[in-house]
């Protein structure tokens, strides 16, 4: 079964809002080509991308293209789960920082996504 590229939305509001691909690309500052990459999903979503897109549209990175963030929030997840583990039982003041950090961190995720 063939690899199912990630969900995008860029295309969707681009159109949406009337911009043709070189518009949208004079607008955002990328080349003509690189915004079809984006779009076909050939390339990941730069920072400026998303920056830009947020800007224009008024949409959420995680709604513009919601399988890059997924992905995103899972790694950094996982991550926070290994440093979580590791500071557990220490109870030095930066270390206490970290772990409140990462407890809000989690708290916030799981009241966006219920």
């Amino acid at each position: 079964m063939p690899k199912r590229r990630p969900d995008s939305y860029l295309r969707t509001l681009r159109m949406k809002a009337g911009l043709s691909i070189p518009e949208f690309a004079k607008l955002t500052g990328f080349a003509k080509q690189t915004i079809s990459k984006y779009e076909l999903n050939q390339i990941p979503p730069s920072g400026r991308l998303i920056l830009a897109c947020e800007l224009l549209f008024g949409v959420k990175y995680s709604k513009l293209f919601p399988s890059y963030s997924e992905a995103i929030e899972d790694d950094i997840g996982a991550r926070a789960r290994v440093l979580d583990r590791k500071l557990e039982g220490r109870d030095d003041a930066r270390s206490q920082k970290v772990l409140a950090f990462l407890s809000e961190m989690a708290n916030r995720r799981h009241s966006e996504n219920v």
